[in-house]
């Protein structure tokens, strides 16, 4: 039997705790005696338990990740920093929406002292390149003479 489970790719240590699980079965008629299927009912409440704790555990980083997002579309500069001044108790998770939340960002957004925590949302400001005075000029950049370009920053200023 410990052959056919290296061959499966366990451990020394894994090959152990089945031969020990299977062993504990109260078989009595040796390591391959077929109860299998009675093998460890409190392994098997123990495995049901992790399950529920990893489901558990993923919900929580979905409603992280839910949260974080929400905090980047508001701007927040340091999302760890920010996350840190929100009253989770108060917060309503479902799914992929979190009530509550948009509240405590407009208050923090607000505040005096937590203000400085946000990007304030600006648009991209200056000249738009190859135009002049907003409309495009009739020749490329790279085929203006002297002449043209003498005009081009007389106009400028």
């Amino acid at each position: 039997m410990k052959e056919k489970l290296s061959e499966l790719g366990l451990t020394e240590e894994q090959i152990s705790r089945v031969i020990e699980i299977i062993g504990s079965a109260g078989s009595g008629s040796g390591e391959n005696s077929g109860n299998i299927g009675n093998v460890g009912n409190g392994e098997t409440e123990r495995l049901k338990q992790e399950i529920i704790e990893y489901k558990e555990r993923i919900k929580e980083l979905e409603a992280q990740s839910v949260i974080d997002d929400e905090l980047r579309k508001a701007g927040a500069r340091n999302v760890r920093a920010v996350r840190a001044l929100i009253d989770f108790e108060n917060l309503e998770i479902q799914g992929s929406k979190v009530t509550g939340l948009e509240e405590q960002i407009k208050a923090l957004t607000a505040g005096e002292d937590t203000a400085f925590l946000f990007s304030k949302k600006q648009g991209l400001k200056g000249v738009k390149p190859a135009f002049s005075s907003g409309k495009p000029s009739k020749k490329d950049f790279k085929d203006y003479s002297y002449d043209d370009w003498d005009e081009y920053f007389k106009r400028k200023g």
